[in-house]
């Protein structure tokens, strides 16, 4: 989905994105979605996107690693560490309706 979809989504219906860490390619291999999910968590604003890994595909390293990646690479490109928290717990709990 394009970028300007998902904004056009957001500001429409304010739902929830999921960016997954990565996309199989086949035959063990993948392409990173970090780069695209860093740019649409700008545009789209942390509140409307859920971090997942997809680590359970053969091709994407095991999710702990994925995540460990994932996470990492936020930090390292000035997402603070709320900002994280409320991506990886708070969206969940919420769409769950469990209390932090």
């Amino acid at each position: 989905m394009s970028l300007e979809d998902q904004i056009r989504l957001v500001k429409d219906y304010g739902v929830i994105l999921e960016h997954c860490f990565a996309q199989p390619l086949g035959q063990g291999k993948y392409k990173s979605n970090l780069p695209m999910n860093l740019e649409a968590i700008k545009a789209c604003g942390y509140k409307n996107v859920m971090i997942s890994t997809d680590g359970g595909q053969v091709e994407n390293p095991a999710w702990e690693d994925a995540l460990y990646q994932y996470l990492q690479y936020l930090a390292d490109h000035q997402i603070p560490e709320e900002q994280i928290y409320y991506m990886t717990h708070t969206i969940q709990a919420g769409l769950l309706n469990l209390t932090l």
